[in-house]
């Protein structure tokens, strides 16, 4: 049920901010709030303290994000005021779902032993378009045990061209044979 609720009000803020043409400035709050959650234990605690007054949360909520738009300090509010502050990181993650669908926009990470190149970024961008139909917004992440290669997530889906991957590939068809 909380779930349902959180895509609502996302669905709203979408469709004000498109009204407003505050969109693009929206969504790159809802990344800040969904970033601030996912660093921020101690802001999740008590946005969702039970104990903590309201009003109490909503100022904290606003003092923190105050560089916001309008739009955003608005849900903020909002939020409070329906007592459903504590939900506000499921709104955002439902925002961006919203957005990033709109704009076909698709979400991988590619990890590599090293950091790679732009000229390779942009091969395994264009190959993502190609697998998906999609823009990719990739993130780039560094796994010394892959010795070489990459490892690309998108979804539920995994692209493996790692050195150690293939290691594991030939070790298990080796072990097969015997």
């Amino acid at each position: 049920m909380a779930k349902k609720a959180a895509y609502r009000y996302a669905k709203a803020i979408y469709s004000l901010a498109q009204e407003q043409k505050t969109l693009d400035d929206t969504f790159d709050d809802m990344e800040m709030l969904r970033d601030t959650f996912a660093s921020s234990s101690s802001l999740r605690n008590v946005l969702k303290n039970p104990v903590i007054h309201l009003s109490k949360k909503a100022e904290i909520a606003v003092e923190v994000f105050k560089s916001a738009n309008e739009l955003t300090i608005k849900l903020l509010h909002l939020l409070a005021q329906k007592n459903r502050i504590h939900q506000l990181d499921q709104v955002a993650d439902a925002f961006v779902e919203l957005y990033e669908t709109a704009h076909n926009i698709q979400r991988a990470t590619v990890f590599s032993a090293n950091k790679l190149d732009e000229a390779t970024i942009k091969e395994i961008r264009k190959k993502i378009k190609e697998l998906t139909g999609s823009e990719a917004e990739l993130k780039q992440e560094i796994d010394a045990s892959l010795i070489g290669g990459f490892l690309l997530k998108i979804n539920d889906k995994q692209f493996d061209a790692s050195v150690s991957g293939k290691f594991k590939k030939l070790r298990q068809e080796l072990t097969t044979q015997n």
